[in-house]
């Protein structure tokens, strides 16, 4: 399901810049699903290559739970009256990181405006306004499937700033964090089922 929203985010931010500057993007996807360093401390993308010249690197940062969210109704009854019970469902919140890399300073400022406008125009995602929602889920694999992606802007402080960039080992970069949320993960094993109650035999003492 995360890779499913992101894929898409991708897609749709890619969309959305060929769109507001054709003449510099477009036949040029910026946008790319990747870490910014690999694990031996090199630059996951070929920063030398002229097609990385200009990335909007979108990268997973952080995983929250999110126990405030509205209480999980793990009690679901069948067409036929029978009664399952399964795990309740885990309410996650990712902070994802879009990150402008340019040679040119100026050209990471203007496509990190890109991405800026994007969410100001599309903060909420559901199925029903954007059809391609779930395109790359499998169809085998209905847990994939998002109902609803909402994003929000993370203000950090300087400090938080700066810790950010040293877990991730890269100079700063011209860069927004946006909170993903509310993806549901939920476990459709049953756990318990009962069978339909028919009738109700009542006695008076």
């Amino acid at each position: 399901m995360l890779r499913t929203a992101l894929e898409f985010i991708q897609d749709e931010l890619n969309s959305y810049i060929k769109t507001r500057d054709p003449i510099n993007f477009g036949n040029k996807n910026i946008s790319t699903l990747s870490n910014i360093i690999k694990q031996d401390g090199s630059f996951e993308f070929d920063s030398t290559n002229n097609s990385d010249d200009h990335k909007i690197i979108i990268s997973l940062v952080n995983i929250e739970e999110n126990r405030s969210a509205e209480c999980q109704n793990y009690i679901h009854k069948k067409e036929d009256g029978t009664i399952q019970k399964v795990n309740p469902a885990v309410n996650l919140e990712f902070y994802i990181l879009f990150a402008a890399y340019s040679d040119d300073y100026r050209s990471s400022l203007r496509n990190l405006t890109y991405v800026i406008t994007f969410f100001q125009n599309n903060s909420v995602f559901t199925p029903e306004k954007y059809p391609n929602l779930n395109i790359h889920a499998d169809t085998d694999k209905p847990w994939q499937k998002i109902q609803k992606v909402v994003f929000n802007l993370v203000n950090l402080s300087f400090e938080q700033q700066n810790n950010l960039w040293a877990a991730i080992g890269a100079k700063y970069m011209p860069s927004l964090i946006y909170k993903m949320r509310l993806l549901r993960f939920q476990e459709l094993e049953v756990r318990i089922e009962s069978p339909p109650i028919l009738e109700a035999n009542l006695k008076d003492h």
